[in-house]
């Protein structure tokens, strides 16, 4: 069983999605995993702040997941999620460009935080999109 900080998922948390995946991860991850749910991360990029929505680390590595529910689509170019609620959000950028430039700046602030695994790069950092 992983340990998930915090230990349960919090009341506020909205996404469906994530509040299936918590227990999932808990539960199928063995103990060697340490998973952290909803991560902020600053950016240097055009975004300032962005939100991992789990962050899964092992021996084997750190890995970033972004977690979609409902319905997700690309039409012309352009992204459409659609909410439980029937409600459609459009962007340009997708799920795996949101997690990849979230997880880029989670590695670049382990790099500046001297994390030696890092510096070295003995261990990876990646990213999936659920």
């Amino acid at each position: 069983m992983a340990r998930m900080l915090p230990p349960e998922i919090s009341s506020s948390t909205k996404s469906p999605a994530e509040i299936a995946l918590f227990p999932i991860l808990r539960d199928e991850l063995n103990d060697d995993w340490v998973v952290l749910h909803s991560v902020g991360v600053a950016s240097g990029n055009r975004k300032p702040w962005s939100e991992i929505d789990f962050v899964c680390v092992s021996n084997s590595g750190v890995y970033c997941i972004e977690v979609k529910g409902g319905g997700i689509s690309r039409r012309d170019g352009i992204w459409v999620q659609t909410n439980r609620h029937g409600q459609e959000f459009r962007s340009n950028e997708g799920p795996f460009q949101q997690v990849a430039a979230a997880s880029t700046a989670l590695h670049q602030f382990l790099r500046d935080q001297h994390i030696e695994a890092i510096q070295q790069r003995q261990t990876v950092v990646g990213y999936g999109v659920a």
